[in-house]
């Protein structure tokens, strides 16, 4: 995959996530893709 495809797929998903558009940019993820969050406690 050349660099302006992977631009271009990235910009896809930034444009898709910003209109909320949250399951073409799930589509645009990798099959095997695990999203990881922090979990903060109060201390």
């Amino acid at each position: 995959m050349s660099i302006k495809e992977s631009q271009a797929i990235v910009l896809e998903f930034y444009q898709a996530f910003d209109t909320r558009n949250i399951e073409q940019a799930f589509e645009l993820l990798a099959p095997n893709f695990v999203a990881h969050r922090l979990v903060y406690q109060n201390l």
